[in-house]
């Protein structure tokens, strides 16, 4: 699993998020489903991004890139 986040494309995650948070705000009936969504999505896409550097950081140490 920690592979696999190393290695997905963050404009990938970013365009699944926001289809994602887009729907479940709307869903809900959110004010401003469409602002939420994108904070939501900007947020969840960052933690993803800082994983993917802690892990590559991780491997460095380990020599394994």
């Amino acid at each position: 699993m920690i592979y696999w986040i190393s290695r997905i494309n963050l404009l990938v995650v970013l365009v699944v998020l926001l289809a994602f948070h887009g729907v479940l705000y709307y869903s809900l009936g959110t004010p401003q489903w469409s602002v939420v969504a994108f904070t939501a999505t900007l947020v969840d896409t960052f933690i993803v991004a800082a994983v993917q550097l802690v892990i590559a950081a991780a491997a460095r140490r380990k020599g394994k890139w």
